[in-house]
């Protein structure tokens, strides 16, 4: 082989390289980008149509039924705060009204249920969220900051309270890897005006203890607003916060500000970024009146109405809206990124949907008053109340495109 071919060959082999580091893929989804930066895989979905985008649909009847009004009390729910599919088909439901976490089979037959009210072992002062952690069940109590772990058959194993207790009680993410992680946030309170807030990425092993830190993220503002004679605490209108969730091997978080979120492994460590097109956001006029109108059409108590009044009026405003309100993934590692509702966009809530490979899968509408706790089995799982205000918990399930 002559220098010139193998220097032909050489430039080849790097056009190649550079193709397959940075390559575009079209389809009726629009093209996805994928990239590498320094060890970080950058997924850029772009596409100009969002109603092009496959849509997955949630059947409008429930799959998944558990609540009465009247009857069984094994049947009646209160202060539900979480639900989820274990491995063995069976849903477990954090029943705080009743300090218990109670166990549906797959058609929602009662199936028992652990832990009473109290602070023993076993016991539950503010059961607020649960995960399957291997062979066990992992219960976080709010009020007691601690954790409860019991088999899937319910046998009580032991208990261990986060240290040192924090002022007040963190958002837990989940058992991440080889320790549990947190999301936490305290208020900083410095007026006048509204202060800055953070939201601390926290890591522990599990016995409870803090390891450290791994991560800081913008959460909004807070402080005092209105005159002495309405004082309240108030926010910034249509900001941005950081939200986060948790698979058993990474963190996904969102700053909310720009479409787009991360994908950490359990040190912090940033190994994807996933970003999507999200158009014009800028905040104007009309959104501000129109969302005065939608909060004050609520209630006419003239109490409530003032608070409105002051909460909108008499507080900065966002240049532009969030592109993220709330994050989600599923047992099968897609994203799910609810959009930030709009005033006037309606009363239903607009997820996108990103498969493993991090390009845009689908979009999905999820109705009003339905609050998603897991989307597990092609199923979102979630709380409800009916007309009668009764809770129920609900399974919908989920039609592929």
């Amino acid at each position: 082989m002559t220098r010139r071919t193998r220097s032909r060959a050489a430039c080849t082999a790097v056009i190649l390289a550079a193709v397959a580091t940075a390559c575009a893929d079209n389809d009726t989804r629009g093209a996805t980008i994928v990239r590498d930066s320094a060890g970080v895989r950058i997924v850029e979905n772009r596409w100009s149509d969002p109603s092009a985008i496959p849509v997955c649909t949630v059947d409008s009847a429930p799959s998944l039924d558990i609540g009465v009004v009247a009857g069984d009390p094994d049947y009646q729910l209160h202060r539900v705060f979480d639900a989820l599919r274990l491995s063995d088909g069976r849903i477990a439901v954090v029943n705080q009204g009743s300090a218990e976490v109670r166990f549906y089979d797959a058609q929602g037959r009662y199936a028992g249920a652990v832990g009473r009210e109290g602070d023993g072992p076993g016991e539950f002062r503010g059961a607020q969220a649960a995960w399957q952690d291997g062979d066990s069940l992992l219960v976080w109590d709010d009020e007691l900051q601690r954790f409860s772990v019991f088999l899937l058959d319910g046998s009580f194993v032991r208990s261990f309270q986060i240290t040192p207790v924090l002022m007040n009680a963190p958002q837990v993410l989940g058992p991440v890897g080889a320790g549990i992680q947190v999301a936490y946030h305290h208020v900083e309170f410095d007026p006048p005006g509204l202060t800055p807030q953070w939201l601390d990425h926290m890591r522990y092993d599990r016995a409870g203890a803090v390891i450290d830190t791994i991560g800081r993220h913008p959460y909004g503002t807070y402080g005092p607003i209105g005159r002495p004679e309405d004082a309240m605490a108030g926010r910034t209108l249509f900001e941005a916060r950081t939200v986060m969730t948790a698979s058993a091997e990474h963190v996904f978080v969102s700053q909310g500000d720009e479409p787009e979120f991360r994908v950490l492994d359990g040190d912090g460590g940033v190994a994807e970024i996933v970003r999507w097109p999200e158009g014009d956001r800028t905040v104007r006029r009309e959104h501000v009146e129109r969302y005065r109108e939608e909060r004050l059409a609520q209630s006419d108590d003239p109490t409530w109405r003032r608070l409105i009044l002051v909460s909108v009026d008499e507080v900065p405003v966002s240049e532009r809206f969030p592109a993220v309100l709330d994050l989600r993934v599923d047992d099968v590692s897609r994203v799910w990124v609810q959009s930030y509702p709009r005033p006037g966009a309606g009363p239903g809530r607009h997820w996108l949907v990103f498969g493993s490979d991090r390009r845009i899968a689908c979009r999905a509408d999820v109705r009003a008053g339905f609050t998603l706790a897991r989307i597990q089995a092609g199923m979102l799982i979630g709380m409800e109340r009916d007309e009668m205000d009764v809770e129920h918990v609900r399974g919908y399930r989920v039609s592929e495109p």
